[in-house]
């Protein structure tokens, strides 16, 4: 005998849908922020473009505001299909957050994969190019740890010839300017779709709630 039951979709489970959603984009947010602070705290304080990176870390901070303000505004009264599309749009906000920070993630991990595996290579880039570690010496926790001999000119460790240079800026000239670009192309792109987002939803929630306050729309309804 076929089955007849059918299954109908109410107003509370679009609600539950989306605040499992918002509470993955706010995982994702809190982990890419983690991210962002550890990449500051690695980056040496006399690194000339630090201020830009904390720049991006509230620029995300703003977008997260953003995130928790709509959702406010939006589970306080009825939520129905065309809003849950909203909430679809705001996890499609993310992707420019992914994307403006990939480039920094993908090069700490070549960082820590030359480091571990490949030591050696590191060392000859180091003696062809003349330069230190691959951000400059306090990738080695230079002045603590001195480094190899290759961070030297004519290995000889002194201070004088410590190479200040970095690979990375020593191989591809220019790269931290294309990187900063292309991160900063990606967070103002998010942080505006956001906003649009945010007075997108603000617009639905006064309408929602003269549509409540009108008796059109039974607020106990939003629940059962």
């Amino acid at each position: 005998m076929p089955c007849k039951c059918r299954f109908e979709c109410l107003p509370r489970h679009y609600y539950w849908a989306c605040i499992i959603i918002d509470i993955i984009i706010l995982i994702v947010y809190l982990e890419d922020a983690r991210e962002n602070i550890y990449i500051i705290q690695s980056i040496p304080l006399h690194f000339r473009y630090l201020p830009c990176f904390a720049v991006m870390v509230l620029l995300h901070l703003l977008s997260l505001i953003l995130l928790i303000v709509d959702a406010i505004l939006v589970y306080k009264v009825k939520f129905d299909a065309p809003e849950l599309w909203m909430g679809i749009f705001v996890v499609v906000g993310v992707c420019p957050l992914v994307l403006g920070t990939y480039l920094f993630h993908d090069l700490y991990d070549i960082f820590s994969v030359v480091y571990m595996f490949n030591t050696k290579q590191l060392n000859d880039t180091e003696e062809m190019y003349k330069c230190c570690g691959m951000l400059g010496p306090p990738d080695y926790n230079y002045p603590r740890h001195p480094g190899p001999e290759t961070c030297y000119r004519n290995k000889t460790v002194t201070h004088e010839n410590l190479y200040k240079r970095g690979c990375v800026g020593a191989m591809f000239p220019g790269w931290i300017v294309f990187l900063l670009s292309n991160a900063y192309a990606y967070s103002f792109i998010m942080v505006f779709v956001l906003l649009v987002l945010h007075f997108r939803m603000k617009a639905l929630y006064q309408r929602i709630r003269e549509e409540v306050e009108g008796g059109r729309v039974s607020r106990r309804s939003f629940w059962v």
